[in-house]
């Protein structure tokens, strides 16, 4: 496998999310639209997270990156459930849920917010709000169907680490 080096290190991405996030979406965008930018040849890792102990970790100089699905995110931090239909998936309120989605953007250099064509614009101010309590060092983006605007906000991070770490 060939991956793209950056300063003499190979660029690795962990992408992490809960079942049914984008993860895969965000991917193959990246791996489609970026192939003349740093994102060619990266390593990147797709990971399904069920509970902590499958948080991802991407190494040193790595990028972790959350997907979130925003129509999701919604009925997980409110008493709301999910309207039947919503592609066979009904999510249940609970606190682990809850507690899941929080370390896994804790965790995360670079949150993507999935799926905002799905939910209000007043919907999408409050998920943001929510990020950034949540985690105020990450980047935080917006896209529908995972294709995020140039992936450049996840290989700045990737490049900027690197050149803070001096490597």
């Amino acid at each position: 496998m060939n991956a793209t080096v950056l300063n003499n290190r190979p660029c690795t991405i962990a992408v992490s999310g809960l079942p049914g996030a984008g993860k895969t979406a965000l991917i193959n965008h990246i791996g489609k639209n970026n192939a003349g930018s740093a994102a060619a040849g990266c390593l990147i890792v797709e990971n399904s997270v069920t509970d902590t102990a499958s948080l991802p970790n991407a190494g040193n100089g790595g990028t972790r990156v959350a997907v979130i699905d925003c129509f999701n995110f919604i009925a997980d931090y409110s008493d709301m459930e999910c309207p039947e239909g919503h592609h066979g998936q009904a999510h249940a309120l609970t606190t682990a849920t809850r507690e899941l989605l929080q370390a896994l953007m804790q965790a995360a250099h670079v949150i993507v917010l999935n799926k905002t064509d799905m939910v209000s614009a007043a919907q999408l101010t409050m998920i943001k709000f929510i990020s950034e309590l949540i985690n105020e060092q990450a980047l935080i983006t917006t896209c529908a169907f995972g294709k995020i605007p140039e992936a450049g906000i996840i290989f700045s991070h990737v490049q900027n680490a690197q050149t803070t770490q001096g490597i």
